[in-house]
């Protein structure tokens, strides 16, 4: 064995050496350049270029591992031109070809780069552009940026040549609305003035004007203006918003149109299928050949547009998401039919009325799905089977039903026996909020949903047999203007764990701790409030910055020690309070977790994680309940040690220690990860953890595991490694290699393992689904 994984590993070093002789200008044509580099600078020190600058090029040169060497050219180049063998074949389609130097090209990106300054104020930007030869049949280009001075905004006047449309005051709210806006003694940028354009358009269509365009708005800059002795440039603005000849808009009658067919899209709405039809409110539903698969009810409460009232895009949009949001409905279409002028005879002249027309494509209400599983935990070989049925549609109303069968089996090597587990979870959704006092206006505003959640579980190993039974009852929601967050109360948190056996043998081996708190029988009532944070930047754009936040708080058996003070109940031997005769758990719990990635440059990115969190028992309880308890190590963890293999503290690992005892009431988890492209569908990834759990009170099973400020940095462990990733886009197959650098159970020298690195002791390898974070 130790031979053949010298073979493997003598072969991939000849590998990666060959690739990286390959000379890069292999496939580079006699007369053509390789682009070798882009350079854009400033001519004035002082005027920095702005962050996307680089966006505006049309030729950037070959894609870089880690930013540093160009390695799918360079597999690319280890291709023989003259030959088409599957070969030479695979190496080009895994490569990249040369980046040629195009002389049109850049000439229009210099053009484009003035513009992005003229965006930016400096309305007289040049750019000068050097081309650097000297290197054979390679050219590295240089973008001169002279910005001129930056004009600025003096003053503004607004325009309205329609008396019909909303008032305008771009001092006032609709800036603040939009969180755009133009003001005096601010840069004149035409990017901002053409966002300014759009969002006063969008608020005219918000306001019934259904058709109107940003095309009806325009500015008028005088930049003839003298400065003053700050600002040498400056323009007076003026705003005119057109629109002669548009006209609010009232929506009429709307109707559903359930059996739509997508490849009949261009069938009039009068042409659909209506063999059924009812009368809800306000709304008209018909139904076609599938029936009356979904309530009426259902369908009204899904949109937020609302008869007699002005036509509004927002709230169109907002119809959109949540008609799409119902898992019976695959697809949904929004149309707009405006009425005959006869039909409004009884209104002014200056409103006309829209009827609308949503279609929805339904979706299969019932589907089954199985999965198999190997798996091996430390050796230890077994299989598992899940089986699942859903119905998207159980009430007719887009309730989300779900049912799982699983079942595990693990041969342990130790004796004759085997571990055995099985169970059952289902789950209910709803797309709206059940509960009461909730008015009818504030459901419109949201997204909502409330889920129902069941589990059992039974376990049986040779020391015990155990039984989990669990419910939740969680109520989700998100506003339409601040959709970046969503809020999820967890009113209901209910856990049982039963033991129905356990060897004697093993429980007298178990610290006293240990088995109070993990080996018997256990009841946990509470709830839990989760805040989750996303930013809408794209991930892809370089010099973004998207940003994820998540914070949580749950607590437990405050309602249960209530009702035992209030009903003066016994406390048994430890002065612990029970209910139905089971000890219940007491505590409050903590979690912080913050993400952020920035676009280093093109398919290059640095990922930053960190997550803190504590939990403390009180009351009714010594202990956090064993399933609660944090634990470091592991694919989403530092990956230089197993799931459940480091801490608490710098407590020592002893044969007699299990991974109960290596549990903790706090976390800290910090990660570094640089994402970068390999080919195809394969990424790479180099990272750095730190990270490590502690307890929140001295107990006797976990010696050196409490948390002290005056040494808990020292407790803190570091991990390093690489990672292979195969992206499917929709899910991400992720394995990672992590050494041990920092070990704080050690003492003397041997902390620092990254100064004898290993693939034994000091190595873990993990497989997940996902990023880590």
């Amino acid at each position: 064995m130790p031979s053949s994984r010298l073979t493997h590993s003598i072969l991939a070093a000849l590998l990666l050496v060959a690739v990286s002789s390959c000379s890069v200008i292999r496939h580079v044509p006699d007369g053509e350049k390789l682009l070798d580099r882009v350079t854009i600078v400033s001519d004035v020190d002082s005027i920095p270029l702005p962050e996307d600058i680089r966006d505006y090029t049309l030729q950037q040169p070959n894609y870089r591992l880690f930013g540093m060497t160009r390695w799918q050219l360079r597999l690319y180049s280890g291709s023989n031109p003259e030959s088409n063998n599957w070969w030479n074949r695979s190496l080009r389609k895994m490569g990249e070809p040369p980046v040629l130097i195009d002389t049109l090209l850049t000439d229009r990106t210099a053009t484009r780069l003035a513009r992005a300054m003229a965006g930016d104020g400096y309305l007289d930007a040049s750019v000068r552009t050097e081309v650097d030869t000297s290197i054979y049949k390679k050219a590295r280009v240089t973008y001169h940026i002279h910005p001129g001075q930056r004009y600025y905004i003096q003053d503004i006047a607004v325009e309205t040549r329609n008396p019909l449309l909303p008032p305008i005051s771009l001092n006032d709210s609709l800036s603040n609305v939009y969180q755009i806006g133009i003001r005096s003694d601010t840069p004149l940028s035409p990017i901002i003035l053409d966002e300014e354009r759009k969002a006063i358009a969008r608020y005219m269509r918000n306001n019934g004007y259904w058709r109107f365009s940003s095309e009806e708005i325009y500015f008028e800059a005088d930049t003839t203006v003298e400065g003053d002795k700050t600002r040498e440039k400056m323009a007076n603005l003026r705003l005119i918003v057109n629109g002669r000849n548009s006209h609010p808009y009232q929506v009429g009658n709307i109707y559903f149109h359930t059996d739509y067919n997508p490849f009949e899209s261009d069938l009039a709405v009068e042409e659909l299928p209506r063999i059924d039809s009812i009368r809800h409110r306000e709304y008209t539903v018909y139904y076609g050949k599938k029936g009356r698969y979904i309530r009426a009810s259902a369908l009204a409460r899904s949109v937020s547009i609302i008869p007699e009232t002005l036509f509004s895009e927002e709230e169109v949009e907002r119809s959109y998401i949540k008609l799409n949001a119902l898992p019976i409905i695959r697809n949904a279409n929004i149309r707009f039919i405006e009425r005959e002028r006869a039909d409004n005879l009884s209104l002014s002249d200056s409103l006309r009325i829209i009827d609308c027309h949503i279609l929805t494509v339904p979706a299969r209400s019932k589907s089954f799905e199985a999965e198999i599983l190997g798996t091996n935990s430390a050796g230890d070989f077994g299989a598992a089977l899940s089986i699942g049925f859903v119905n998207r549609n159980l009430f007719r109303g887009g309730e989300f039903f779900n049912i799982k069968l699983k079942g595990a089996y693990e041969a342990i090597r130790e004796g004759a026996h085997s571990f055995m587990e099985y169970g059952v979870e289902s789950s209910l959704r709803f797309p709206h909020l059940l509960f009461p006092f909730i008015s009818e206006n504030t459901r419109r505003r949201l997204r909502a949903s409330t889920e129902w959640k069941i589990g059992y579980n039974y376990q049986t190993r040779p020391e015990f047999d155990r039984v989990i039974l669990s419910a939740q009852l969680n109520y989700s929601w998100q506003t339409y203007r601040h959709s970046q967050l969503r809020h999820t109360i967890r009113l209901l948190d209910v856990d049982y764990l039963h033991l129905p056996y356990i060897d004697q043998e093993f429980a007298q081996s178990l610290p006293p701790t240990t088995a109070l708190y993990n080996y018997t029988e256990q009841f946990i009532l509470g709830s839990a409030y989760i805040l989750n944070y996303t930013s809408t930047q794209s991930p892809e754009k370089i010099g973004s910055n998207p940003f994820t936040a998540r914070f949580s708080i749950q607590s437990a058996g405050n309602l249960l020690q209530a009702i035992s003070y209030l009903t003066n109940s016994k406390k048994d031997e430890l002065g612990a309070y029970q209910m139905f005769g089971l000890n219940y758990a007491q505590f409050v719990k903590l979690d912080v977790d913050l993400a952020n990635t920035i676009q280093l440059e093109k398919d290059n990115s640095l990922a930053l994680h960190i997550g803190i969190g504590a939990a403390f028992p009180y009351g009714n309880a010594r202990h956090i309940p064993f399933e609660l308890r944090y634990f470091a190590g592991g694919a989403n963890s530092v990956r230089g040690w197993s799931v459940r293999t480091l801490g608490p503290g710098s407590m020592k690992v002893t044969p007699d220690k299990t991974f109960f005892d290596q549990m903790g009431d706090i976390r800290l988890d910090m990660n570094v990860e640089y994402r970068t492209k390999l080919f195809w569908k394969f990424r790479a990834a180099a990272f750095v953890d730190a990270g490590n759990v502690w307890t929140i009170r001295d107990y006797e099973n976990q010696e050196d595991g409490l948390f002290r400020f005056d040494r808990f940095y020292k407790e803190i462990a570091l991990a390093y490694g690489l990672g292979l990733r195969l992206d499917f886009d929709y899910f991400l197959v992720r394995l990672d290699a992590g050494l041990k650098a920092y070990d704080p159970q050690q003492t003397g020298r041997y902390k620092w393992a990254i100064t004898r690195p290993n693939l034994s002791s000091n190595f873990a390898w993990h497989i997940a689904v996902g990023y880590p974070f």
